[in-house]
């Protein structure tokens, strides 16, 4: 399932919000098994747009979790342990 920014939900944000966040966010794609994120490497947050994201622990094979379309994931993940997000099949995401 692909993602148009449009269909995704801010219904937290203000119209202007949702525009200036569009408008200041990176899109990029990541091929299978790219580490796309991890906790020893802070400062992002992503939106999925397309494909796969699985969340594993630090030095563990097993997900923890998969995230898909209109899901996010980045440094609020690092209050609670150590962790990476991995491209699970070919993704775009926003930054």
């Amino acid at each position: 399932m692909n993602l148009r920014w449009e269909e995704l939900s801010f219904c937290l944000l203000t119209p202007e919000q949702q525009i200036q966040l569009k408008n200041q966010a990176e899109t990029h794609h990541y091929e299978i098994g790219n580490i796309i994120w991890s906790t020893d490497k802070p400062g992002n947050q992503f939106l999925i747009i397309s494909g796969k994201v699985r969340l594993r622990e630090e030095g563990q094979p097993q997900s923890l979790a998969t995230l898909e379309s209109g899901d996010w994931f980045g440094d609020l993940l690092e209050l609670s342990g150590h962790f990476k997000a991995v491209a699970k099949d070919s993704a775009n995401f926003s930054k």
